[in-house]
Order: C-alpha cells, then structure tokens, then sequence
C-alpha cells in the first residue's frame, strides 16, 4: 500500500509541470512601412505586417502596430475586428489555427512619419514635373545634366529628435544616365557595362538631403530620358539605433584614449588640475583683499599727511608775521633799555650830593621830605644792571627769532616734503588698487576655470555612467515595442520577437523629353487618296482571310475539292504580295 501512494506521489510530481504549465507561442513580427511618393500629391502609406508563428494550436490574439489611421484591412486571413485606440491599432483574429512557420501578413493605413521632396533640375534651371499614376513627366529640350535633389525629413516630433539610420541605393542605365557630381560621396560604387549602381548610408538628424548631377548621354526613340527612381528606406527599429549609439559610444572612447590616453588617469589629472585652480583663486582673492585693504589705509594716511602739509603751512606763515612783529618789539624794546641805561648812567654820574647838603637844599626848600642819596644811588645802580639783564634778553631773544627764522624755513620744506610723501603715498594707493583688481581678475579667471573644468569632468565622468540613448528615445522605444501580438486564449501565452521595423519611400519614375523626333521626311497623304490606296488591300485581306478558314475546314474535312482549295489560297497570296508591292512603291 505505501509502494502504491510513493508511485502516485512521485507520478504526480514528474507530471505536475506538464499539467500546470502555461503554453508559449513564440511570434516573429516584422513591420515594412511603404510610402508612396509622387510630387504635388499627397502622400499615401500603408504599414505590412507579418507574423510567423511558432506552434501548434487554436488561436485567438490582438495585434498591434503604431501610428496608425483609418481605413480598411487587407490580410491573408479576414480579421474579426481592427480598431484605433489612441497611438495604437489593434487588430483581431479568432480561432485561427497556425502550426509551427505559419506566416500571418497583412496591411493596414499608416501614419506618414516623412516629408519628402524631389526636386528636377536641368543645367542648373528647375524643371517642372507633372505627375500622375505614379510617374512624372518633365521637359528640357537639348540639356546636357540633370540634378535630381532628395530631401526627406521628419513630421514626427519624436522622430525629429533621433539619429535614424537611412539607406539611399541608386541603379541608373550609362548608356543615357552618368553620374559625375554629388553631394555626398557614395560609400560604394559598382559599374558595368549596362548598369551603374552607387548606395549611401548615413543618418536622419531631423532631415537628410542628397543630390546628385548626372551627365546625359542618350535618349530613346522616343526623345526621351528616363530617370530611375532611388530606394531609400530609413530604419525605424530601436534595437538598429541602439547598436549604433553603442558604437559610436566605443568609438567614442576609442578617439579619446587614443589621444588624451587612459581616461581614468586623465580624469585624476583634471581633477588635480582643477582643485590647484580653486586654492590658486582662492590665494589670489585673499591677497587682492589684502592690497585693497593696503591701498585704503595708504590713500587715508596720504589725506593725514596733506592735511598736516597745510596746517604747517598755515603755521609758518602765522610764525613769520608774529616773528617780524615780535622782532620790531624787541628792538624797540632794546633802543628804550639803551636810553633808559644810559639816562641811569648820567644819574650814576651826577649824583654827587651827600645827604647833608640834600637836607640843606630841602631845608632851603621848606621842605619836609626826607632823600636817601646813598639810597637812590644804590637803586640806580642795581636799576642799572636789572637794565643789563634786560638787555642781555632781549639780545637772548633776538637770537631767539633768528633760530624761528631758520626754522621757518625748515618747516616750510618739511611741509613741502610731507605733500610730496602724501602724493607718493596717493600713487602707491592707486598702484596697490590696481594690483589688487588684476589679482581678482585673475581669482575670477582661475575660479572660472576650475568651474569649466568641473564642468568638463563631470561630462567626462557621465561618459562611463549616463545611457547611450539620447533623449526622448525611451518614448520611442515604448512605441515600437508596445507593437505586440496578445494573445486571448486562456492558457496560452504568446511572446512576440520583434524581427524589424523599416520605412521604404516608393519614389515616382520620370520621363524626361529632351528632343522631338525629325519628321520632316515623311510625306503626308490626303484621307481620301489614303483610303484608295488602302482599300483593295483591306479587301484581298478579308477575301485572304476567309479562304483561309475555308481552307482549314476543308483540310479537316479531306475532301477532294480541298486541293482546289488550297490552289486558289496559294494565288490569292501571291496576288496579296505582288500588291502590298506596289501599294509600297
């Protein structure tokens, strides 16, 4: 019994993935956009789609493809139901029964996503072109080049903004058609006897122009020169861009470490570079600060000194007045201590009396004052020397003035010399002024640098770390992959590989007349003598025609009268002849 629940357990365990397992169909989708293009129409597109499934099974699924417009579905197999909902078109089949490589194609409207532009010329002059079913017709008698001109660019904002691959291939007959001028050169070019082909491959940047001059080298019977049209097909598949980012990325890289060496190491050095940049602006702006700190108090200390100047000045010139008054005061003090002192001497001199014969002089008077001569003498004489001193002073402050005088004179050159040091120092300020201007300038520069620097290397240091994609291309990477297969049958799960997506311009043949055949040559019948000419023809032809038939009939028959027969066809054939001979002549 426990053998039996072990089997059933482990039969249960090896089954459970097959009995739970959700199927997966494995769908292969690729997307050609076909534009037709015929100048002055406009333009029609139509995106085909084809699915290739790979499994076995009943299937009920939606499709969908971008940029759609209204408008009916052709398909291999009808759909239930195709339906635009916003940027989408949804398409639906149900129980389709696809085995493995089963293919799906069908089409629908499309958006145009492309501007595009042909333009004629003929030796430098437009051309225009009249188009009609696909073809175009344009006139240029006796020219010898032709410029046909192609611009395509994008309506799509979104596709505006991306870098997408396009493809311009070009086949032309030499024996009418040479190619001898471009503006662009081909990346490839093949010639042989009955064909010429050239291709370019480049990019789509918003818009792609080319031209290219031919040389006209023959025409057909008919005066004619047909040109063949371009194929020019642009890569819409995000996987193609992103593959080409990728390796101008690597070639990027490649460039740079071939020139500037190993980026890492280079982005060590600039970043070194740049720190030096912000401490030399740094100790630059710090000594610019400190000069001008200089230059202010130089420029205040020369104002001080100025002003000193002018005090002294005022004070020199205030000292030489009082110096010439104090002069005139002291001489004229001298002159009255000269007289004074000699008026003592005299009295020195006559003073002979004693003081007896004062008191007799003063008793004669009736006088009764009392004069010490001894007295008034002693007095005279120390009168006298306080007059010496005097004098002696006065003589002290003469020589006195003299020294003012002398320093006068100093003080005026000191003050002469203080406005000098004052105007130095007013120079040096304004010198120290400058040098702290082109210091910060030079701060500034440094410091606008290092920011440029940084800058720099913070591009540099995003090359390794930012995506590849420019901006907007995740939006168009969302668009072109939501073009999915889902599928609606419950158990099955259906995983679409997107194989491709490519934009083809179906551009207009034209024919261009470039002469008018001579007919100068041929004679020109009146309609009356034509159709008596031609008549007799007109009518052994139908004679010839029924014996013929007669003659047919009788072989199938083969009855005796058939010889008779064919013996009277043989001459009618021979009177045909002679006939069409003469008409000829």
């Amino acid at each position: 019994m426990l053998r039996r629940v072990l089997a059933v357990l482990v039969a249960l365990t090896v089954l459970a993935p097959a009995l739970y397992a959700q199927p997966v169909i494995g769908v292969k989708k690729t997307v050609v956009r076909e534009m037709d293009v015929v100048p002055g129409c406009s333009y029609n597109t139509t995106a085909t789609v084809t699915l290739i499934f790979d499994g076995d099974v009943v299937l009920n699924f939606t499709d969908y493809v971008a940029y759609p417009e209204e408008g009916d579905v052709a398909s291999t197999e009808p759909p239930a139901s195709s339906l635009v909902t916003g940027n989408l078109r949804a398409t639906t089949w149900r129980n389709l029964n696809v085995t493995k490589g089963y293919s799906l194609k069908y089409s629908v409207p499309s958006r145009s996503l492309f501007n595009v532009s042909v333009q004629l010329s003929a030796d430098g002059k437009p051309l225009k072109l009249n188009c009609s079913s696909g073809y175009c017709v344009a006139q240029a008698l006796k020219a010898k080049t032709l410029e046909y001109t192609l611009t395509v660019s994008a309506i799509d904002p979104l596709l505006s903004k991306l870098q997408l691959p396009i493809s311009v291939s070009w086949s032309v007959d030499p024996a009418y058609l040479y190619p001898v001028a471009y503006s662009e050169n081909p990346q490839s070019v093949r010639e042989s006897g009955t064909e010429v082909s050239f291709q370019w491959s480049s990019v789509i940047n918003g818009s792609y122009s080319l031209s290219v001059v031919f040389e006209i080298r023959g025409e057909n019977p008919w005066g004619e020169v047909a040109v063949s049209p371009p194929i020019v097909t642009v890569t819409l598949d995000p996987r193609v861009q992103a593959a080409l980012m990728s390796r101008y990325k690597s070639f990027m890289y490649k460039f740079l470490e071939s020139n500037l060496g190993n980026l890492t190491q280079l982005e060590e050095n600039v970043t070194q570079l740049r720190d030096l940049l912000y401490n030399l602006s740094k100790g630059f702006g710090e000594e610019a600060s400190m000069l001008e700190s200089a230059a202010g108090q130089a420029e205040q200390a020369s104002s001080y000194m100025f002003t000193a100047a002018q005090q002294i000045k005022n004070l020199s010139g205030r000292a030489g007045s009082l110096r010439g008054e104090a002069a005139a005061w002291l001489q004229n003090a001298s002159e009255l201590v000269a007289k004074a002192k000699e008026a003592l001497g005299s009295a020195s001199r006559n003073a002979s009396l004693t003081d007896e014969k004062v008191k007799k002089v003063l008793a004669a008077l009736n006088s009764s004052a009392y004069v010490n001569v001894s007295a008034v003498t002693s007095l005279i004489e120390v009168s006298r020397n306080q007059l010496g001193e005097v004098e002696g002073l006065l003589e002290r402050y003469k020589s006195i003035l003299a020294e003012i005088e002398g320093l006068q004179g100093q003080a005026s050159e000191a003050a002469e010399n203080l406005a000098s040091g004052a105007q130095r120092l007013r120079l040096m300020s304004s010198m120290l002024r400058e040098a702290a201007y082109n210091l910060r300038s030079l701060s500034e520069g440094l410091a606008r640098a290092a920011s440029l620097i940084d800058s720099s290397l913070g591009k540099l240091s995003k090359l390794g770390s930012s995506s590849v994609m420019p901006e907007g291309f995740d939006e168009y990477n969302r668009t072109f992959y939501s073009q999915v297969a889902v599928s609606l049958t419950p158990g099955v799960e259906l995983r679409t590989e997107m194989m491709g997506e490519v934009y083809y311009f179906s551009l207009p043949y034209i024919k261009v007349k470039r002469s008018v055949p001579d007919v100068s040559g041929v004679k020109l019948e009146s309609p009356s003598r034509r159709v008596a000419s031609a008549w007799p023809l007109a009518l052994l032809v139908v004679f010839a025609g029924a014996a013929l038939a007669l003659g047919k009939r009788g072989s199938r028959q083969s009855s005796p009268a058939s010889e008779e027969a064919l013996s009277r066809i043989r001459s009618l054939k021979e009177r045909i002849s002679r006939i069409e001979v003469g008409v000829g002549a």
